[in-house]
């Protein structure tokens, strides 16, 4: 006996899920939480789709069929997004993964939506502190032999420069 699931949703990077209801997964031989909670723990499985795929819009939907033992034994794509290629890869990721075995020892078709959001941009002209940090830090050790060389060039004869020439970030205030 087949039986066909409701569908769950994620929104990838925004990772919004819609609410459940327990009440409405009496019954069920897999419950959207089950289900929900098993491709979340597969986001990464998602982003390195996107990261070999590239971006996408609107809304994928990947349909599949769970086996009695959790395994899943077919998946296809039934709504593609803006990147067919993408999708492909998506559903293709859900064929390696397990689910809860359903109740009931029966297949369990389900389809799951993943709706693409476009990323909120930073303002014009404004840096992430860690992208800061990570510059600072790449060009850490740049500057470090930049000030030694200016300090070696500081201690020759009579205390002077003999090239008269500091770096600009070492120049005094």
């Amino acid at each position: 006996m087949v039986t066909r699931a409701p569908l769950a949703k994620l929104v990838l990077f925004s990772v919004t899920l819609l609410p459940w209801s327990a009440r409405a997964d009496e019954g069920k031989a897999v419950t959207d939480k089950e289900i929900s909670s098993t491709v979340d723990s597969h986001v990464a499985d998602l982003k390195a789709c996107m990261k070999d795929h590239g971006s996408a819009t609107g809304k994928v939907v990947v349909e599949f069929t769970i086996q009695p033992d959790g395994h899943v034994s077919d998946s296809k794509v039934g709504q593609h997004s803006s990147n067919p290629s993408l999708d492909q890869c998506i559903a293709g990721n859900f064929k390696h993964w397990s689910f809860p075995k359903p109740r009931g020892g029966k297949l369990w078709v389900s389809a799951y939506p993943i709706t693409f959001s476009v990323p909120k941009e930073a303002p014009k002209g404004s840096l992430a502190q860690d992208d800061i940090v990570k510059t600072i830090e790449t060009h850490l050790p740049e500057h470090a032999k930049v000030a030694e060389l200016a300090d070696a060039l500081d201690s020759g004869s009579s205390g002077r420069n003999p090239l008269g020439v500091r770096p600009p970030s070492f120049a005094p205030a």
